[in-house]
Order: structure tokens, then sequence, then C-alpha cells
């Protein structure tokens, strides 16, 4: 996972979870190619980051936004988002 930007004290947890989803069996982590696994990793939300374990006390929150700025996936940085009309 961390050829894929996840932040270091989460990747573990995020590639424990990706290789226990749905249809990967034997295959495990690397039942996907790159494509599948980032946007499996845009999918997630905050429950899932948390859940993947704490990178020094952040947030699962503060973990997907820095998944999402470390792969080039942040469409534009928070503050932006919520100045939309």
């Amino acid at each position: 996972m961390r050829m894929n930007s996840v932040p270091r004290g989460a990747a573990a947890g995020i590639g424990a979870a990706y290789a226990e989803g749905p249809g990967r069996g034997r295959r495990g982590l690397y039942a996907g190619g790159g494509r599948e696994v980032r946007e499996w990793l845009s999918g997630l939300g905050e429950d899932e980051w948390g859940r993947a374990g704490s990178a020094g006390g952040m947030s699962g929150r503060d973990l997907g936004e820095v998944w999402s700025r470390l792969s080039g996936h942040a469409a534009a940085p928070p503050a932006e988002r919520r100045a939309s009309p």
C-alpha cells in the first residue's frame, strides 16, 4: 500500500482490509492491479481509514486527506472545497 501513497501508519491495516475484501480469495492483496487498488482507496471513508491504524494520532479523516493529496486525488485544498457556493 505504500506504493499507492498510503501513509505509513495506516498501510498495514489498509492492506489487510483490501486483501480480505470480497472476491479476492486466495489471491488476497495481489488480486487487483494498480488502478483497482487506487479506485478502492478513493472509495474509503473516514471510518475505514480510522480502523486502518493511527499514524501519529491522526484521525481517519486526516489519513484519508493525506492519501488524497499524496496520490494526486485531491481536487482542491479543503478550504477551497468548503468555499464553493
